[in-house]
């Protein structure tokens, strides 16, 4: 159940405005979403900085769709790769 309740905010720095557009798309299309300013949308920045708002799942599948995609958006995908790998490895006890 971890991997559809557990909810991931995850800030992403420096990405061009393309990408920020694809992986908001992309979110979407898997029920999350992605926060990027105003003027990404009518590009009228190069880079922006984006939210990526999801479940673990969500991202998931969105690392599997991004990851043979074009531009800098393996690289992307090989970061939220190793997020989500770091988070999976907490276990907590209640004793």
């Amino acid at each position: 159940m971890k991997k559809k309740t557990v909810l991931y905010n995850i800030l992403l720095k420096n990405v061009t405005t393309t990408e920020a557009l694809i992986i908001k798309q992309e979110m979407l299309a898997r029920g999350g979403d992605a926060a990027l300013p105003r003027d990404a949308v009518s590009h009228e920045v190069e880079k922006v900085d984006l939210m990526i708002i999801g479940t673990g799942l969500q991202v998931e599948r969105l690392i599997k769709k991004i990851k043979h995609q074009v531009r800098g958006l393996p690289g992307i995908s090989s970061v939220l790769e190793e997020l989500i790998k770091k988070n999976n490895d907490i276990v907590s006890r209640y004793s």
